[in-house]
Formats: C-alpha cells, structure tokens, sequence
C-alpha cells in the first residue's frame, strides 16, 4: 500500500498543477521525478524495463523506416557504457524537468 501511496501523492500534485496552476518548485520537480522513477524501477523490474525499452526500439526503428532493432537494453545485466548512458539520460531528463519547471513558474508569475 506504501508505494500506491507514493503514485497517488504524485497524481494529486500533478492534477493540482494542471487545474488549479499550483506553484511548485524545481526542487519538489525532481524530487517528484526522482520518486517516480523509483516507483517505476522497483514496480517493474530490470528485466521487464529491458524487455519494454527493446519493444519500444523496434517499434520506433519500423515507425521511422531505419532497419533493425536496438537492443542495447536487452539482458538482465547491461554493460558499464549502457548503465552510464542510462545514467546521464535520466539526469538529463530530470534537468529538463527542472528547466521546464522554471520557466513555467516565471511563466505564470
């Protein structure tokens, strides 16, 4: 019941933001971000994020006409260059996060 907590804590602030245009700051932004993913991570597993990251791969490979499919997700245990690539992805998306978050409060004030 804890981590459906943690989903449900998520959706009431994005719904607050979204409705009502709730401030929130860059801090609660990534620390949402960070939760998530978490959640998301813990939830599913390495296996079944591997196994969705390679369907999604090939669907995006068919979708834009380059052949093939990237796999570079696939096995339960990637190496060092995948797990830093990965790492730097979700820092960078958590920074895009952040920034969108920024301006949308300049935004809106």
């Amino acid at each position: 019941m804890t981590l459906t907590g943690i989903l449900k804590n998520i959706i009431l602030v994005l719904v607050s933001v979204l409705i009502w245009t709730t401030q929130i700051t860059a801090l609660q932004v990534l620390g949402y971000t960070i939760a998530l993913g978490g959640l998301v991570y813990y939830s599913l597993g390495w296996n079944t994020i591997a196994e969705k990251a390679t369907e999604f791969s090939t669907w995006l490979g068919a979708a834009t006409g380059t052949s093939g499919s990237y796999t570079l997700l696939e096995g339960a245990n990637p190496s060092p260059a995948v797990r830093k690539s990965l790492v730097v992805g979700l820092v960078a998306a958590g920074t895009a996060t952040v920034v969108v978050g920024l301006y949308y409060s300049k935004v809106q004030a």
